[in-house]
């Protein structure tokens, strides 16, 4: 209740004057408490913490590691699925605590879950999988010549392939029943539900701040490694894969450190090590696909730098193998000196040179060695940094990098608990089964049919129009101010 209390004065306080940006700052946090759509209620407080400085206009607000204070503003879970098909989470952060121990009251919004399956939407609600419309849906088939059968809706769809299927093999009721077997056994049904433990990181979106919010010193920059190894320099920066085909990963980040400093570094920064492709491995990947889940070990493929494999690999993942940030590490010689190529899974695409499916990366690799740094510095084991400028026309093709190699002396830091989640109450088999029934059920009769499918075109094509038109506004209203502050000459003048 007194927390309470004190979250009513401080929103008292900012009702008076604010500072809005109209192009909302982004703040980086972690957090700490584990928040679900099946555990969590209308009203829960959470916390997290900011795990990067908040600047606007210049002025530093929220340091990182300020204590971020938020509500839970509504959570809906899919149960059985019959009244809903779609989880959801809407969170109100709206207070921060400084080191001095001063609440200060500010607005901000989901922008980003940070490798997460589930989407935000424009207004920073989290909306959870449609868990019908994953990969089990391929096995439907796909329309090569549209025709008119698309239109309908026969009930043998309810058992998960096409109509044309069961009148091309006459399998009967024993086959037709073996087939379903086979879909529900081979492809397993996502877990619908929006879970995120203590650790999960968000991107929020600052709106505003009161125009009395303390405005910071500047944070001291972290000290500069007094040595830095020449060779660095002079190193390449090119990956390769095994059959000597040049690499989209960039050798981008060093360390100095024993092997020890390097595994707890990464550990105490909630990495995990990646686990060698196998084929029990690479089921489980499968797995992991089919069923939209995480595997936080999951293996990396193979690639090389001056002829070696990488001597450690480290990834950090949320809930699904699709996204997540990977390191690949080797040893130069006998030095306690490391080189690593970090890049950021964004997605899994179809490779047709080698028919299987591969990670897409995000190709601006500078925000995945800021995202290593940032970790080590947040686990505080980072004793100095720097950086090394090398030259850009060894970056592959399409690789977006200021060509800089950041060179991170590590020290001696401690690895903490991971987060937890609480522990359901309705998972047995049974609850699966009726819950995975009525999905499917509401996904073939209501989504995966043309109707549906024509309408959703509609929709984008409508949305592309709008943002089109939206950008010319812009542009025109851009360029009259422009002209009216005399940057840009009037026509005929």
């Amino acid at each position: 209740m007194a927390f309470e209390r004190s979250c009513r004065t401080a929103f008292a306080a900012f009702a008076g004057a604010t500072l809005l940006f109209g192009s909302p700052a982004t703040l980086d946090v972690r957090l700490q408490t584990a928040l679900t759509s099946y555990a969590s209620d209308q009203g829960d407080m959470f916390t997290a913490v900011a795990v990067s400085d908040f600047q606007a206009n210049g002025q530093l607000f929220i340091p990182a590691g300020t204590i971020i204070h938020g509500r839970v503003r509504g959570a809906r879970s899919v149960g059985v699925g019959l009244v809903r098909e779609r989880a959801l989470l809407d969170l109100d952060f709206y207070e921060y605590v400084l080191p001095t121990g001063q609440r200060v009251p500010f607005t901000a919004q989901v922008l980003q879950v940070d490798n997460a399956r589930e989407q935000v939407t424009s207004d920073g609600r989290i909306r959870g999988i449609l868990a019908a419309g994953g990969t089990g849906g391929f096995a439907r088939g796909i329309w090569k010549t549209p025709t008119l059968s698309v239109l309908r809706r026969p009930f043998a769809g309810l058992m998960g392939f096409p109509t044309s299927f069961w009148g091309q093999y006459a399998l009967g009721p024993a086959g037709m029943a073996g087939m379903m077997a086979f879909r529900w056994i081979g492809l397993r049904f996502p877990d619908p539900e929006i879970a995120y433990p203590a650790g999960t990181e968000m991107r929020l979106a600052v709106t505003s701040v009161p125009e009395s919010a303390p405005v910071l010193p500047p944070r001291p920059e972290q000290a500069a490694v007094a040595v830095i190894p020449p060779t660095l320099a002079s190193l390449s920066p090119q990956v390769h894969r095994p059959g000597g085909k040049l690499a989209d990963d960039v050798i981008n980040v060093a360390f100095s450190g024993s092997r020890e400093d390097v595994v707890g570094a990464f550990t105490a920064a909630g990495w995990l090590q990646a686990q060698s492709l196998t084929r029990t491995t690479f089921a489980r990947v499968y797995r992991a696909y089919t069923s939209m889940k995480a595997y936080p070990t999951a293996p990396v493929s193979k690639m090389v730098y001056q002829g070696r494999e990488p001597d450690l690999v480290f990834q950090k993942s949320l809930n699904t193998v699709e996204r997540r940030h990977h390191v690949r590490i080797w040893r130069l010689g006998d030095q306690d000196i490391w080189v690593a190529a970090a890049t950021h899974d964004v997605g899994i695409v179809f490779d047709p040179t080698g028919m299987g499916l591969t990670h897409r990366i995000d190709r601006a690799i500078d925000n995945e060695r800021g995202k290593v740094v940032a970790d080590l510095e947040h686990a505080d084991c980072v004793s100095g940094t720097n950086s090394v400028r090398r030259d850009l026309s060894a970056v592959p093709a399409g690789i977006v990098t200021d060509g800089a190699l950041e060179f991170i002396e590590l020290k001696a830091c401690q690895a903490t608990a991971p987060g937890e989640l609480p522990v359901r109450q309705v998972c047995g088999r049974l609850f699966r089964l009726a819950r995975r029934l009525s999905l499917e059920t509401r996904h073939y009769v209501l989504r995966d049919n043309a109707y549906n499918y024509g309408f959703r075109a509609l929709l984008a094509a409508r949305r592309k129009v709008v943002a089109r038109r939206n950008e010319a506004r812009i542009a025109q209203k851009e360029a009259k101010a422009r002209r009216d502050a005399g940057i840009v000459p009037r026509p005929g003048d």
